[in-house]
């Protein structure tokens, strides 16, 4: 990646902090959400990891600002469904930031039979694991974080999913097997 990542606190949008967490509501459809669960299984997955401190940014937008995201940060001309950006060792406490797309996110919970307020608040919380070092690039590694983000989501009073992956990453998985 040629480009740093960003710092998405410093949209121009309405920010409101919430401890260690912060919401960008980038798009119009963000703001007529409710977030107090969003930012409710994010403050669990930092509780669990005390020795990781930071702010961490969430923002909810749309297809095309987390196509954007992804086209200058990851060289991908698409969108999906949520990235995460780890801040640097000399962020200032910064975590990192979580960028989700709401549209997506309403797609995929209609795909899963879910609502989007559960879909929102996984995608969420699996940026958030990124941030403090979780990774998904293999099954061992998929099946640990599933199992941390279960946990997470058990403790936030939100039904587990013993199989949830990203639609995104399936695709990009089938596509690779063929």
């Amino acid at each position: 990646m040629s480009a740093d990542p960003p710092r998405i606190a410093d949209l121009p949008d309405e920010a409101a902090l919430s401890g260690r967490i912060a919401l960008v509501r980038a798009c119009p459809a963000a703001r007529r959400l409710p977030v107090t669960w969003l930012r409710r299984v994010v403050a669990e997955a930092l509780r669990r990891h005390p020795l990781a401190t930071g702010d961490v940014t969430l923002a909810l937008t749309d297809d095309e600002g987390i196509r954007d995201l992804n086209r200058t940060y990851r060289g991908i001309d698409a969108p999906t469904d949520v990235l995460a950006f780890p801040a640097g060792p000399f962020s200032g406490g910064a975590l990192g930031d979580v960028a989700i797309s709401v549209e997506t996110a309403r797609r995929q919970a209609a795909a899963r039979g879910r609502s989007p307020k559960w879909e929102l608040a996984v995608l969420g919380l699996h940026g958030t694991l990124h941030l403090l070092g979780w990774e998904d690039e293999d099954e061992v590694d998929r099946a640990a974080m599933l199992c941390e983000a279960n946990g997470a989501l058990e403790a936030c009073g939100l039904t587990p999913d013993p199989e949830w992956g990203s639609i995104y990453a399936d695709l990009a998985r089938a596509e690779a097997s063929r």
